[in-house]
């Protein structure tokens, strides 16, 4: 089954000023060239807050849990796959 074509790159409503200003680079140039694909049950839309559960300033140690790159990820059948990296090889 042939993959479809890749669609038009958008920039976020969101950056549309600090890239006009040259703050931020285009997004062109902020996503990688093979970007990791989710099967998504709906399309979402930019914007909106962050709610998170810290109830204190000493919370934020917990930064790093909602922080952090995963290297690899599982599927929703527990398959350890690629996240950021391109391949991986298990031996």
């Amino acid at each position: 089954m042939p993959l479809p074509g890749r669609a038009a790159l958008l920039e976020t409503p969101m950056f549309q000023d600090q890239v006009a200003k040259g703050a931020l680079p285009p997004i062109t140039q902020r996503v990688p060239r093979e970007p990791a694909l989710a099967e998504l049950e709906t399309i979402g839309r930019p914007g909106g807050d962050l709610r998170m559960l810290m109830a204190s300033p000493k919370d934020t140690r917990l930064m790093v849990v909602y922080g952090y790159s995963r290297l690899v990820a599982y599927t929703p059948a527990l398959a350890l796959v690629p996240d950021m990296l391109e391949a991986l090889e298990v031996v």
